[in-house]
């Protein structure tokens, strides 16, 4: 699987690829099979991209997705993630995070206040991910009090090409 998916992303080249890097580290590649390379929608509003995904999401806390609605497919590979239980952008009253590993053929589903942070990569991560129309909050973090704070630094995320 991880070769076959090493020749596709090859040709996908052609439609644009991005490396995300942080910190010096390859943290993410981000292959278009429709629509853009960045976060706005692209035709019939839908992003359909594949990613490799090669390091955690580190010390960071947790962050959201600008689009009203996402999921992904783990096609090899696979990741621990940490989830938050949120109600109205805050923690849930009495719900723990809920942490959770995803493998091969796994599905998860991300909402503009679904907050995640991925704990651990396996090698070889490959994910199918596709995307809705963004919304207007944009990338942000659930910071330590449980509020949602925007994303204003774009060295964390935008520091790829």
């Amino acid at each position: 699987m991880h070769l076959l998916l090493s020749v596709l992303c090859w040709f996908l080249r052609i439609r644009g690829t991005r490396k995300i890097v942080i910190d010096g580290a390859l943290y993410l590649e981000r292959f278009v099979l429709w629509g853009r390379i960045k976060d706005d929608p692209g035709p019939w509003g839908i992003n359909v991209w594949i990613h490799r995904i090669h390091l955690p999401d580190g010390d960071r806390d947790m962050h959201n997705h600008p689009w009203w609605w996402s999921f992904g497919v783990v096609l090899s590979g696979g990741y621990c993630e940490t989830r938050a239980r949120t109600a109205e952008w805050r923690f849930a009253p009495g719900q723990p995070p809920c942490t959770r590993r995803l493998n091969p053929g796994n599905v998860t589903v991300l909402g503009y206040d679904s907050y995640h942070v991925i704990e651990t990569v396996r090698p070889k991560t490959w994910t199918l991910f596709i995307t809705g129309r963004t919304t207007n909050r944009g990338w942000g973090f659930l910071v330590a009090d449980g509020n949602h704070k925007k994303h204003i630094d774009s060295s964390w995320y935008k520091g790829g090409k």
